[in-house]
């Protein structure tokens, strides 16, 4: 729709048409759509030569390589976006960028950095009314202060990343911090309330049809359930969604079953049954390019290490 819109000279119409459909092709796992409109969208914005309207395709490119796990891509992406936004003078059009950069941060263990830039960024999107914007960075926020121990806030913050969400209305959104919240009552043993929080994300998916957040999320329910059975029924329904995601999803396709079979050994291993749990670590270590999350690997590891001891 952008490049027809870009083909019959509506060049700001065809950015916008690239920005709006952003979410879509990100959740449908249609990246290489995505990243032609924003490519037509971002031609149409240089040629109208309004730093704003580059600052929000940018940034949306940046978006569309994070998800697809293209890090050094999206952050040069962001890098752009910020250096457009602050040539238009609009300071919250650098909000999306500076938390972009910060997953950046985050990811590399520099949670003090993150939280800092958060702080700078919230009153901006707050003056904005931007709600999807609000309930990313107080995630984010909240889980940077987990990562310091600061657990009532890190809560304060996913209760209230949640709560904007809502207000932003869209179901993923608010599925994704759902997610985040059970994580943090999963990590301090509160169990029912994370089963209570994921069952609510599962019926909002299995209407939204994110296949990725909600195989996520049943595996998760798998690692709260009450006994074997029901845990192993709900692994065992995350790899079977898990299944039909296309291979265009990596790196999260390879890192999704890989997660899944690690908490499906370590419901087994819970319950003493090693045998179940130590094939279970090893088909994870056996994934077709599980080499790409070393960090998964190492955990895999070390949960295979623990079983073999017992």
């Amino acid at each position: 729709m952008s490049g027809y819109a870009a083909a019959h000279g509506e060049d700001v119409l065809a950015t916008q048409l690239g920005v709006a459909l952003r979410d879509y092709f990100l959740h449908h796992d249609r990246y290489d759509e995505g990243r032609t409109a924003l490519t037509t969208a971002l031609q149409a914005a240089e040629r109208i030569g309004d730093p704003a309207l580059r600052a929000l395709v940018a940034g949306s490119h940046g978006l569309l390589d994070y998800q697809q796990g293209r890090n050094a891509q999206g952050g040069d992406w962001f890098r752009q976006a910020l250096k457009s936004a602050r040539e238009s003078g609009d300071e919250t059009l650098a909000a999306l960028p500076l938390t972009g950069l910060a997953i950046q941060d985050y990811s590399q263990g520099r949670y003090d950095t993150v939280a800092a830039t958060m702080n700078e960024v919230l009153p901006l999107l707050e003056r904005a009314d931007d709600q999807w914007g609000v309930s990313l960075v107080l995630a984010l926020r909240s889980m940077s202060r987990f990562m310091q121990g600061e657990v009532h806030t890190s809560f304060a913050d996913a209760r209230e990343a949640l709560a904007a969400a809502e207000r932003n209305g869209r179901p993923i959104p608010v599925s994704q911090r759902l997610v985040s919240l059970a994580d943090g009552h999963a990590a301090i043993g509160e169990r029912a309330e994370a089963r209570s929080v994921l069952l609510r994300g599962e019926v909002l998916l299995r209407e939204a049809g994110d296949p990725l957040l909600l195989a996520l999320t049943l595996t998760r329910l798998g690692s709260v359930a009450e006994d074997l059975a029901e845990a192993e029924r709900r692994h065992r329904q995350a790899l079977a969604l898990h299944a039909g995601i296309s291979r265009r999803s990596e790196p999260h396709r390879t890192r999704l079953e890989m997660e899944i079979r690690r908490r499906l050994g370590q419901s087994y291993a819970a319950a003493g049954a090693r045998a179940r749990a130590r094939r279970e670590f090893r088909a994870a270590l056996a994934v077709e390019r599980a080499a790409e999350h070393p960090e998964l690997q190492e955990e895999l590891r070390a949960s295979l290490a623990e079983v073999d001891r017992e």
